[in-house]
């Protein structure tokens, strides 16, 4: 019964990802300026996109403040957002907090955060989700942090920012 499940998620969590894909490049498409992404109105899209997706559209909470990134950088930061939301939304469900704020030093700091326990703690091999997370973290010189407490589970991505 549990590979059953499994089966039948796989193709929607590999739609959500080419939705997060395609996402960046409706944006690219329809602003002005090819180069940039804004960060902010993009996150709020993909988020609700998300929301729709697993039927919570009103389940993700977004505090995102208006960050320009660079077209190169918001592919990345999609699929990792895409990630980290999509499995609070099947695992735990609303809310789900979301917020991304620039941070000193030229970086963004993306914070997502939920209510559930966070992933099994005697977890020998990290899933797909992880696997991408991790990947494209290195790809952006990012550093992954995750915090377990009373209150719930974060993930804390810090991404440098290019020097303009």
């Amino acid at each position: 019964l549990e590979a059953a499940a499994r089966a039948q998620a796989s193709p929607r969590n590999a739609a959500a990802r080419v939705l997060a894909i395609a996402a960046v490049h409706e944006r690219l498409y329809t602003g002005e300026d090819t180069r940039v992404v804004r960060l902010d109105t993009f996150l709020t899209d993909l988020c609700a996109e998300i929301g729709r997706a697993y039927g919570c559209p009103e389940g993700i909470k977004i505090d995102v403040h208006r960050v320009d990134v660079p077209t190169d950088m918001a592919i990345p930061l999609a699929l990792i957002v895409n990630e980290l939301v999509t499995n609070v939304v099947k695992h735990v469900g609303p809310p789900c907090g979301v917020s991304l704020r620039a941070q000193v030093g030229n970086a963004l700091k993306l914070t997502i955060s939920d209510k559930g326990p966070g992933p099994a703690k005697d977890r020998t091999q990290p899933g797909l989700g992880t696997r991408i997370v991790d990947a494209f973290s290195t790809q952006l010189g990012a550093s992954v942090e995750t915090k377990r407490d009373t209150t719930g589970y974060t993930t804390e991505l810090t991404v440098p920012l290019p020097t303009p």
